[in-house]
């Protein structure tokens, strides 16, 4: 993607990325999308990918943008989400 085409997927209001930071260092981020069902007219939220630096593993701080993610869907309407892994990514089944 170019530079453009970030700012503009970060901007759009149906993207949500949050970042957590260890002082001035980023350690964590999520980003999800808002997706609308076409049967139903229903908004999810996809949560589309998590990462956490593995010193910073094991503290919360998936945990904690996980909850910023539910807090702006509560805001935005949204009651429902899902996420899709693989069963063998062990981490991320036990942080879902």
């Amino acid at each position: 993607l170019t530079e453009a085409e970030t700012v503009a997927f970060l901007a759009d209001d149906r993207t949500a990325t949050f970042v957590a930071f260890s002082g001035p260092e980023p350690v964590g981020f999520v980003y999800a999308n808002e997706l609308y069902r076409r049967h139903t007219f229903l908004r999810h939220l996809c949560i589309y990918e998590i990462g956490v630096s593995e010193r910073h593993r094991n503290q919360g701080i998936g945990q904690a943008l996980l909850d910023a993610v539910g807090d702006h869907a509560r805001s935005r309407g949204i009651s429902q989400g899902f996420v899709i892994t693989n069963a063998s990514n062990v981490a991320a089944s036990f942080l879902y």
